[in-house]
C-alpha cells in the first residue's frame, strides 16, 4: 500500500508540472502530458527510487532522478510533436522533477520506505549464538 501512496504522489505533481510547463508553456495537449507523466513516474520510480536511491544518498539519487527526466521527457517530446524548443522544454521540466525528487528522496528515507542492502538486512537480524566455555564433554580421570 504505501508503494501505491508513493507512486500517485509522483505521478500527481509530474502531471501538475508538467501540465503547467508543457501543457501551458508550450500548448501541449493534456493527454500528451499525461501520457509522458505515467511513463516518467512509472520509469523514475523503478529506476531511481527502487535500485538507485538504496544504493546511494539522496543527492546523488536525485542527480539520476533529473537526468531520467531529462531524457524521458525529451525523447517522448520528440516522439509526439514536430514542434521546437525540445531542449527548453525538456530543461524546464526536468528541473522542476528533480527539485521534487530530491524533496522526495529525503521523505523516502526519513520514513524508511527504502529497500535496504543486503548488508543492512543481515545487521538488522540481531544474531545470537551461544558459547560454552568447554568444547569437549568433562570426563573425570577415573573414566580413563
Amino acid at each position: 500500500m504505501e508503494h501505491g501512496k508513493l507512486i500517485a504522489s509522483k505521478l500527481i505533481f509530474a502531471s501538475a508540472w508538467l501540465f503547467l510547463i508543457l501543457g501551458i508553456g508550450y500548448d501541449l495537449s493534456f493527454a500528451n502530458v499525461l501520457f509522458i507523466s505515467v511513463v516518467l513516474t512509472a520509469v523514475s520510480y523503478i529506476v531511481g527510487d527502487r535500485i538507485i536511491l538504496p544504493r546511494v544518498n539522496s543527492t546523488v539519487s536525485s542527480l539520476f532522478d533529473f537526468a531520467i527526466a531529462f531524457l524521458v521527457i525529451y525523447f517522448m517530446l520528440n516522439a509526439l510533436t514536430v514542434d521546437g524548443g525540445l531542449w527548453s522544454a525538456s530543461l524546464y521540466s526536468a528541473i522542476g522533477i528533480g527539485i521534487y525528487e530530491f524533496v522526495f528522496n529525503q521523505y523516502v528515507r526519513s520514513s524508511g520506505n527504502e529497500e535496504k542492502t543486503e548488508s543492512e538486512r543481515i545487521e538488522d537480524l540481531d544474531l545470537r549464538t551461544e558459547a560454552s566455555d568447554e568444547l569437549t564433554p568433562y570426563h573425570s580421570d577415573e573414566d580413563k
